[in-house]
């Protein structure tokens, strides 16, 4: 049976200064899920406020080294002490593979291991701030100010002033909007009281938001859909306790979700110009295989070529390819289980065989999945902590609040973040971790 070793809080820090670290981060949740990336590339003094949020990750995340675990309230000691193994780790696979301590280099390839200390701001800060009314009454109109610029509707001066203060302007990505969808909606539900309000809302969100998913990623689609469905199933009695209403809302989120059909697409047959994978220099080996990959026995989209499971879409495929070299790679170098460190590109992005990787730019370092990201840099060491800590969260969650919930929050997520960069970013853990660390306390 699981038994939970509780710990007790000393209340250390002064009211005046909880509230101001409170509504800091309240604000600065807000604006990554509004703006995303260029908000977190706003320059201070010629420091970027995603680089200022790192440095200040580290410094905290060290200090969760050193302080005594009893300072911590309610939370479980193992948790506590998961999290300081994976910081560990961190220093272990650093030292092995040579990396520098001194380099900002360092930091920012393991960024990943830096924001899971949002965590524990989510868990005391912010749960205060969300219930007052300000934030209750902000968050309800989040998203559909967030849809409107995703839309077409960005204001010219704030793409100015991105384009002048930030290192660089771009649009709020799928996966961005779909973190942002699933939390605000999380949110919206575990602080109204008015069942009706809550599943009107969620339904109206969702019809929007899908089309524009659907448009941009096929992933946060898929993260969306399974969200929906789990979001139906946990609700279950309140969205159909009154029939009616559930109906009339059903026709509603279906008209919008036309409506927001032809707002994305022009028209209703959700035709968009194909997209391409418009990476120059594929070697012509793996662009033969995609032309041909009728010579292979197909399952789905997927089949094997040469022991590499691949796909016939060329995106999945260019992103499969990479991941399973990194694991070869690590193989016949012998590192699976420390990983390459943190002191250089993660190297089968400069396989000279696989040209194209970093990207028509040359800026892109990122293997496209959170967990390979984790086995790369870390090794099987830290992936398992990993693994273990989330686990873990799931059994301490079940154990305080008598459901699996936080699935409706954990699962979407994984399927983002195994698809995309998100989270070797700042905003997009920023928003998940500080929801997160909220759940665990107040419940979803």
């Amino acid at each position: 049976m699981y038994s939970e070793k509780i710990v007790k809080f000393s209340k250390i820090v002064p009211k005046n200064l909880y509230d101001l670290i409170s509504w800091t981060l309240l604000i600065y949740i807000c604006f990554c899920i509004v703006f995303a990336r260029p908000f977190v590339g706003l320059s201070i003094f010629g420091v970027l406020i995603g680089e200022l949020t790192v440095a200040g990750l580290v410094f905290i995340s060290i200090l969760l080294l050193i302080i005594p675990n009893k300072v911590f309230s309610n939370i479980d000691v193992k948790i506590i002490l998961i999290i300081k193994s994976i910081i560990f780790c961190f220093f272990l696979s650093a030292f092995i593979s040579g990396s520098s301590f001194y380099a900002s280099y360092t930091y920012k390839t393991s960024s990943y291991i830096w924001t899971i200390a949002i965590l524990f701001l989510g868990y005391f800060y912010i749960s205060n701030s969300w219930s007052q009314r300000f934030p209750k009454f902000l968050i309800i109109f989040i998203l559909p100010y967030t849809y409107l610029i995703s839309t077409g509707n960005y204001p010219d001066n704030l793409i100015i002033f991105f384009n002048t203060y930030a290192d660089k302007f771009q649009f709020i990505k799928a996966a961005d909007l779909a973190l942002g969808v699933i939390v605000v909606i999380l949110l919206i539900n575990s602080n109204f009281e008015n069942d009706r309000f809550k599943v009107a809302y969620s339904f109206f969100i969702i019809s929007i938001f899908a089309p524009v998913m659907l448009f941009n990623s096929r992933g946060s689609v898929l993260s969306l859909i399974l969200f929906s469905f789990l979001y139906v199933f946990y609700e279950y009695k309140n969205i159909f306790k009154y029939k009616l209403f559930i109906f009339s809302i059903l026709l509603i989120s279906i008209s919008l979700f036309f409506a927001s059909t032809f707002r994305v697409y022009g028209n209703f047959d959700f035709y968009k110009d194909p997209e391409v994978l418009k990476v120059e220099y594929i070697s012509e080996a793996i662009d033969g295989v995609v032309k041909n990959k009728d010579t292979a026995k197909v399952f789905l989209s997927f089949y094997f070529q040469d022991g590499y499971l691949m796909s016939r879409d060329s995106t999945t495929n260019w992103r499969l390819d990479i991941w399973q070299d990194v694991f070869y790679d690590l193989k016949n170098k012998e590192i699976l289980m420390t990983g390459y460190g943190y002191k250089e590109i993660i190297p089968v992005m400069l396989d000279p065989t696989a040209p194209g990787r970093l990207g028509r730019d040359g800026l892109n370092e990122h293997v496209h999945n959170y967990f390979v990201n984790i086995l790369a840099r870390g090794g099987f060491l830290q992936l398992f902590l990993f693994i273990t800590f989330y686990i873990y969260l799931i059994k301490y969650y079940k154990f305080r609040h008598g459901n699996y919930k936080i699935l409706s929050l954990l699962l979407p997520v994984f399927i983002l973040s195994s698809l995309d960069v998100t989270m070797e970013g700042v905003h997009f853990p920023f928003i998940f971790f500080s929801y997160l660390g909220y759940s665990l306390r107040e419940g979803i």
